[in-house]
């Protein structure tokens, strides 16, 4: 029987780092580190992110843009025969009026440079919540892995149970045993029982390496890893040197703040658009074959236009991000004092079961020793009831074992650590 061994201290000591990565987008066997690693070089949902920030760098590009000069042509045909200048013909330039006109919008009050940095300030926003989906995406794909890796044991372990029945059913049939007497048949019984599971177990197996390749953006994923489920992950010692590292890199804080430079570019921005944009021009009009030359303007008046609500709205904008920074402060720090209490929590119930387990194996293999050899006063219940309280106390270890992996799944996201990891050079 398999002895199951929990995450123990380590976790808790060693330092954050990475001890595999990701080689080629085509994996036999996939670590959860290499996991992380190739979620973030190729899942197609981390990639149309990608572009959405590239697109909001490209609006810093347009917001660069100068205006571009208009031109106004206006010929005019005089159409009375009875007014043309004698001895000229109808299209005759003296005839005609033409008129040419060469105008251009002007960014006055820095309104140019304030758009810049509008669009500069949006685009490190857009990245922040392109962070914030990436952080989302690496933590589901890390429970989607650990949800394998659990299918997987489940399935080793009930292996080994349908083993020891099948064992039973070669023996009773070596003892005579017809196929109708009772212990044939509540040993066949059990037997269709784990069958059924495991056939259960392997569809749900397969179809997570389906989710997981998704979300991987893998080509091809044979299995799961499962030589250590959280190799290359582990916690900081200190708790405060963990919140101060999640509040310098979580994306909702870091959103929040650069939405206050967000406002605060728009306010400015509409201080400056109160001046409009004044229109300077050069004309050339010839008429009747006298050239006239000439300027063109237009001067928005900003008595009339101060832009007072889209100020109003700005401030408001301002206030907001403020508002929204605080309480993503206070939020990530609630949010990491559980995740830490849950992880500590689930170290201890993944402490309890192991001290238990070598006793259990060792009854189970003296009465299945003493089942083997015939003895009479052993009976088929005796055994099976060996065989489920060890089925039951395996299974229970590895269900407090992989709610320990996922605690510190959970723990590792709230803190960005996981991220970080996923996107470390």
């Amino acid at each position: 029987m398999q002895h199951l061994l929990g995450l123990g201290q380590w976790a808790k000591y060693a330092l954050l780092f990475l001890l595999l990565g990701l080689a080629r987008p085509a994996l036999a066997q996939l670590s959860l580190a290499q996991a992380l690693r190739a979620a973030r070089a190729h899942s197609l949902h981390l990639q149309a992110e990608h572009r959405a920030v590239e697109q909001a760098r490209a609006a810093t590009v347009a917001a660069a843009a100068r205006p571009n000069p208009e031109v106004n042509l206006q010929p005019i045909q005089l159409t009375d025969r009875a007014l043309h200048a004698e001895n000229t013909g109808f299209f005759h330039p003296a005839n005609q009026q033409l008129w040419f006109q060469v105008a251009k919008n002007l960014q006055v009050a820095g309104q140019r440079q304030h758009k810049i940095q509008l669009a500069q300030a949006n685009l490190r926003l857009r990245d922040w919540e392109r962070a914030d989906v990436a952080t989302e995406h690496y933590r589901q794909v890390a429970h989607l892995w650990l949800h394998g890796w659990h299918k997987w044991k489940q399935i080793q372990i009930l292996g080994y149970e349908t083993a020891d029945i099948e064992r039973v059913l070669v023996f009773l049939r070596q003892q005579g045993l017809p196929p109708e007497s009772s212990e044939m048949v509540r040993a066949s019984l059990i037997k269709a029982q784990y069958q059924a599971r495991l056939n259960l177990l392997r569809t749900e197996y397969e179809n997570l390496l389906a989710a997981l390749q998704l979300g991987t953006g893998l080509t091809a994923l044979a299995s799961i890893d499962t030589v250590a489920p959280v190799r290359g992950l582990a916690v900081p010692l200190q708790r405060d040197s963990l919140f101060s590292f999640a509040l310098a890199r979580r994306p909702q804080v870091g959103a929040a703040r650069q939405m206050q430079q967000v406002a605060a570019s728009r306010q400015r921005l509409e201080k400056a658009n109160r001046w409009g944009q004044p229109t300077l021009g050069l004309i050339y009009n010839p008429q009747n074959l006298v050239p006239y030359w000439g300027v063109y303007a237009i001067v928005p008046i900003p008595a009339l236009d101060r832009k007072v609500g889209e100020r109003q709205m700005a401030q408001q904008e301002l206030e907001r991000a403020k508002l929204l920074t605080n309480l993503a402060e206070q939020r990530l720090a609630v949010d990491l004092a559980n995740a830490w209490r849950d992880y500590e929590t689930a170290q201890q119930n993944a402490r309890l079961v192991p001290p238990l387990l070598p006793r259990l194996e060792q009854d189970f293999e003296r009465i299945k020793a003493v089942f083997f050899r015939g003895q009479n006063e052993l009976t088929l219940l005796n055994f099976l009831e060996a065989e489920r309280e060890l089925y039951e106390a395996q299974l229970l270890q590895l269900e407090y074992e992989v709610a320990q992996y996922q605690a510190l799944v959970e723990l590792l996201s709230v803190s960005q650590v996981l991220a970080s990891l996923a996107e470390a050079e």
